[in-house]
């Protein structure tokens, strides 16, 4: 996909919720106009969003290549000021890694923990860790609380070598109170077994016998 055709399609609108573009989130506020104000700009947005998914899909499969052209016209005129900005990119575009999406974004607006714990984990199972490394670092910067998202940067660090980083981070994460979450019990137990380790690995040895 690194060298696909793409198109970008930003929602600008300030009053729009993740959940508003949800099939759930339509179930309950729709019927009951949860939104006040904002109601018809969800509405507006979440028929959008579904018509540019309808006709992609179609227009983009081997047998409807023809319509390629069809669906950038229609989409291109989607572009309103404050409502949605559309972007192109040629095959000859490169895509924008992980990380580099990250720095683009309201991080504090868009990413919780459990979604930067998600990125982060994908990353570690596949042996990827320097990407790994990124994003913790990011989750870290905006969740400094979190030792979830410690310990997979402590995790992430001794994947890329750098032990020394990784024992502080662990033990700045074992040092936490992990209070009655039994996801963070975990992450904090995590840590003070990498501590353990770590603390061994980094100890200087002495002189051979």
């Amino acid at each position: 996909m690194t060298f696909s055709s793409r198109v970008e399609v930003v929602l600008e609108n300030r009053d729009l919720r993740h959940h508003d573009l949800s099939d759930i989130g339509r179930a309950v506020t729709e019927p009951m106009h949860l939104r006040g104000a904002a109601h018809a700009a969800v509405q507006r947005a979440y028929v959008d969003i579904r018509e540019m998914a309808v006709r992609f899909l179609p227009q983009h499969t081997a047998s409807r290549r023809s319509g390629d052209g069809a669906f950038a016209t229609w989409i291109a005129g989607m572009q309103t000021p404050g409502t949605y900005k559309v972007r192109t990119l040629p095959q000859a575009t490169p895509a924008p890694g992980i990380v580099e999406m990250l720095q683009t974004l309201n991080r504090e607006a868009v990413f919780q923990i459990a979604n930067l714990a998600r990125l982060t984990s994908k990353a570690l199972a596949a042996g990827d860790f320097s990407t790994a490394t990124a994003i913790a670092e990011v989750g870290v910067e905006l969740h400094p609380e979190s030792p979830i998202l410690r310990e997979q940067k402590t995790a992430a660090l001794e994947g890329t070598g750098a032990t020394a980083q990784a024992l502080a981070e662990a033990r700045a994460c074992a040092s936490m109170a992990p209070g009655n979450d039994w996801q963070v019990r975990i992450a904090v137990r995590r840590c003070t077994e990498h501590v353990n380790r770590l603390a061994k690995t980094s100890a200087p040895r002495g002189d051979a016998p």
